[in-house]
């Protein structure tokens, strides 16, 4: 007699129901066995009985003798019985719950537990050939198909009514070519296209057939190891808050085998005020400062122009020290002031 059990390969946490049959199974009046697996890797579930291979007005027993350990028996007393080959007797099903790239042996070779024993008709024991199954856990294999996908903005936070970029990536982490990828972006609240959508590979849509926002970055091939990049600048409008930007996967083929890398988000916070304290010191009073606080500079502070209108009483020359809010000195200038009004503009 041949008793043997199937061999599969799973996943993590996954459910697997492994075969136990026989083959040359003639004339068995009764018949008993040990099984075996390892509780690390596999967590015992269920048993399915093939009632079809077992005759009426037997007995058949699954014992549970100590399924924390990986012991299992089983035992069968019934009326003369012949199976054909390949014939299956029962299914135990069980839960991968061990780590990546580990297996568990489905054995029945334990004589101290239980001895394995077929037999025949006439009180015949037999000689049983077992063939040892197993339950391997794979890892990601470099076959499963896998698009990731990866948002950045630059710069990383923003102010109203200027442009960010946003930088979103598709990554081939497969082993084989991807095609008919398409990568969904909306634009977040308080922003409207800043300028020209630069893909890299394939198109971008942002209206489909009958005028409907559809905001579609579409890749026809993207060979393994391989990045794309989509570029989005998008004008701020008069967001006070957070603008949070998510971009996802909708399809690929094949289709994508890992998923939890199918979406991405970045978060953009305002950037703090460029305020800049400036310090205005009399050469000939070198004790006396004025402080002065510019709200805004626009573009920027190193590339715009400062304006300052000053009332003096007399007229002199004056130096102007101008400091960051750090204390950081960014611009040194002498300047004479006449009487009156003065008003008077520095270049960043």
């Amino acid at each position: 007699v041949v008793l043997k059990a199937s061999v599969h390969n799973v996943s993590q946490n996954q459910k697997v129901c492994v075969a136990i049959s026989v083959d040359s199974f003639n004339n068995i009046v009764n018949y008993q066995f040990p099984i075996l697996f390892n509780p690390a890797v596999l967590r015992f579930d269920s048993v399915i009985f093939n009632y079809s291979n077992f005759i009426e007005g037997g007995h058949s027993e699954l014992t549970l003798v100590d399924v924390l350990r990986g012991s299992l028996t089983f035992l069968n007393y019934a009326p003369v019985s012949t199976l054909p080959n390949n014939a299956k007797l029962f299914d135990l099903c069980f839960t991968s719950i061990g780590d990546a790239n580990t297996s568990s042996d489905i054995s029945f070779d334990n004589p101290q537990l239980f001895p394995t024993r077929f037999v025949r008709d006439g009180n015949n024991l037999l000689n049983v050939l077992t063939k040892t199954g197993r339950v391997n856990i794979q890892g990601m294999t470099p076959t499963t198909p896998d698009i990731a996908l990866n948002i950045a903005a630059t710069p990383n936070t923003y102010r109203q009514w200027t442009t960010n970029t946003f930088r979103i990536t598709a990554k081939n982490n497969g082993s084989q070519a991807m095609s008919n990828i398409k990568v969904h972006f909306k634009y977040p609240n308080q922003t409207v296209k800043g300028g020209d959508v630069i893909p890299s590979v394939g198109t971008w849509t942002e209206y489909c057939s009958g005028g409907i926002l559809c905001y579609e970055w579409s890749i026809p091939n993207l060979a393994t190891n391989v990045t794309a990049t989509l570029d989005v600048p998008l004008f701020i409008l008069g967001a006070t808050a957070q603008i949070v930007a998510n971009t996802n996967l909708l399809t690929s083929t094949p289709t994508d085998g890992i998923t939890n890398n199918n979406v991405a988000t970045v978060t953009l916070a305002p950037a703090p005020p460029p305020s800049q304290m400036l310090a205005m010191r009399n050469r000939s009073m070198p004790s006396q400062f004025i402080p002065v606080v510019i709200q805004a500079i626009s573009p920027n502070p190193t590339d715009g122009d400062v304006m300052i209108e000053i009332e003096s009483i007399i007229e002199k020359e004056v130096r102007f020290d101008f400091y960051t809010t750090l204390g950081k000195v960014i611009k040194t200038e002498v300047r004479q002031l006449r009487k009156g009004e003065n008003r008077l503009a520095f270049e960043f």
